[in-house]
């Protein structure tokens, strides 16, 4: 955002600001943190002709379990997180 801000600033000036149009789409790998919404709330204040579209994954989903369909089952078979959380804590952890 900071480089956007300071491109769009650059050539429209702080006037023009509320002029700058258009569609700006993020994508990010998990849900936005609050310091993160903050910022997004700060970048549309100041330019309020921008349409901002986010996208992000739910990082529990796509961090802990395996991409391919042996892993997944397996994952399952195990017990999913809870059954992972287990065998962590017992000391006997292998993939």
């Amino acid at each position: 955002f900071m480089h956007l801000c300071r491109a769009f600033l650059k050539r429209c000036g702080w006037e023009g600001s509320d002029d700058c149009s258009g569609v700006l789409r993020v994508y990010i790998t998990h849900f936005p943190c609050i310091s993160c919404v903050a910022v997004t709330c700060q970048f549309v204040r100041f330019f309020p002709a921008l349409r901002l579209e986010m996208d992000f994954d739910n990082m529990w989903k796509t961090r802990f379990e395996p991409p391919d369909k042996f892993g997944s089952d397996r994952f399952h078979a195990e017990g999913g997180l809870a059954g992972r959380r287990k065998r962590i804590e017992e000391g006997f952890f292998e993939w």
